[in-house]
């Protein structure tokens, strides 16, 4: 089912499971579909399911909570995904759009790994994790010595999560930093 599922439908599904007291039938609903596009490729789709479960998050659980900045880190995914298929365009980009993109990933980011800082130690593999992204975008934005202050720190949490790997930063990658956390939180 999940497979025939086309975003054509979705404003349909989204005015049926939309339920703003519960945040479980909609925002983890639309953040699992959006994995699961992720992982066939279909990543416009993907975008907009997650696009969606963010939405909904911040309306029936709020800005902070831990499900929103989830959602946050895979936003922040799809637009590094695009600057990256752009790269061209990126190296000639004006400053409008330098600006467009350190609102959007760094916003995106920020925000998650505060609300992840906010819970204590509980959630320290997603912030590293978070750390790890908003270090790429900040070498992408030619901001280096932010993105050295957000790899030492992602590292460090990193080896917090997973105390046998000892490998340098620069060899770590998305799927090192995602195997440490709950797979509904990814």
């Amino acid at each position: 089912m999940i497979e025939s599922l086309s975003c054509k439908y979705l404003p349909i599904l989204y005015l049926e499971f939309t339920s703003r007291s519960n945040f479980l039938s909609t925002g983890r609903f639309y953040h699992g579909l959006g994995n699961v596009k992720a992982s066939q490729g279909l990543l416009e789709e993907s975008f907009n399911f997650h696009r969606w479960a963010r939405d909904h998050y911040r309306l029936t659980i709020g800005r902070q909570h831990h499900r929103t900045a989830d959602a946050n880190v895979r936003l922040a995914d799809h637009f590094i995904r695009k600057n990256d298929i752009e790269g061209a365009r990126y190296v000639e980009a004006s400053l409008e759009f330098a600006a467009f993109l350190t609102s959007t990933f760094r916003e995106l980011l920020s925000k998650a790994i505060q609300a992840y800082s906010d819970r204590g130690d509980i959630y320290y593999p997603e912030k590293s994790r978070a750390l790890y992204k908003r270090h790429k975008v900040q070498v992408m934005l030619g901001k280096f010595q932010d993105a050295r202050c957000d790899a030492e720190s992602s590292l460090q949490l990193h080896r917090q999560a997973r105390p046998e790997d000892q490998r340098p930063f620069e060899s770590l990658k998305d799927e090192d930093f995602d195997s440490t956390i709950v797979f509904w939180s990814r």
